[in-house]
């Protein structure tokens, strides 16, 4: 009995050296646990790694608190709280994006990216049209998918624009005079869309679609298809196949998710007392 009262007494001793801490866990967009993220408590020395089930434990002063969360590949993440006294926090799970290689426009589908496209458009002086942009190359990215996520990232809010794409024949110009026949693709009308970052530094930009897309050609651009390529010289270029030819050559797979699941929600905010 003795022994058990000296080791009840012990542990009693590490947690109350320990001090008040904020429990919680890190996942992916799946929901699994993600290992190895740094958990800072900002302004303080306190921190943490989480643990292969992605779960953390940090200390905390009473007042406002915020943690960060740091992983190589992934998302920055933070929760703020609110603690005005001191007790033992459960906070609710923090979810980190992956990220994708390089600056650029991407599906992103059964929790992978697929590249779009990216393409430099092409300046042609028309005789009947004026300046036209647009491009001579055919996109073989596509998907059966009408409403597709598309993420870009590394690019801007402000200046985001999409437009359906038509091929064209075009009257070109020649600097000797005359002129020659071109097929091009080419802006047509202007698809409504808006945009919705996804993590607080901005590094992915959901592009959000008002309504599903009709089978055609689309380029997701930031003024490179109006001659005022400020943010980005490239067009983000692909297809929606008809529902009813999904194994055409380059069509994007549309698997299930092995879970069946969703991605969970990221959300800030205080939790449980334990």
């Amino acid at each position: 009995m003795r022994w058990i009262i000296l080791l009840v007494g012990l542990l009693g001793g590490v947690q109350s050296c320990f001090g008040p801490s904020i429990q919680g866990r890190v996942v992916d967009v799946q929901g699994g646990s993600l290992p190895g993220v740094a958990v800072n408590v900002v302004n303080t020395g306190d921190q943490d790694l989480t643990t292969p089930l992605g779960e953390y434990r940090v200390r905390y002063e009473p007042g406002h608190v915020e943690l960060e969360f740091l992983k190589t590949g992934y998302t920055r993440g933070r929760l703020e709280m609110t603690l005005e006294e001191a007790r033992n926090v459960s906070a609710r799970d923090v979810m980190l994006w992956p990220l994708p290689q390089a600056k650029g426009v991407y599906f992103f589908a059964n929790f992978r990216y697929r590249a779009t496209a990216a393409l430099e458009p092409q300046a042609f002086e028309t005789a009947n049209l004026g300046t036209v942009y647009g491009t001579e190359h055919w996109t073989d990215v596509q998907t059966v998918d009408a409403a597709p996520v598309l993420i870009a990232h590394r690019l801007p809010l402000a200046g985001l624009r999409m437009h359906r794409m038509e091929l064209r024949e075009l009257f070109v110009e020649e600097p000797s005079g005359g002129t020659r026949s071109v097929e091009a693709w080419t802006r047509a009308g202007e698809v409504p869309i808006d945009g919705q970052y996804l993590d607080e530094d901005g590094a992915l930009l959901q592009v959000i679609l008002t309504d599903e897309l009709d089978p055609g050609a689309y380029a997701v651009h930031w003024g490179a298809l109006e001659g005022d390529p400020a943010v980005d010289t490239r067009i983000f270029f692909f297809s929606i196949l008809p529902s009813l030819a999904p194994d055409l050559p380059g069509a994007m797979e549309e698997e299930a998710p092995e879970d069946g699941g969703e991605a969970p929600e990221n959300g800030d905010g205080e939790g449980e007392e334990t």
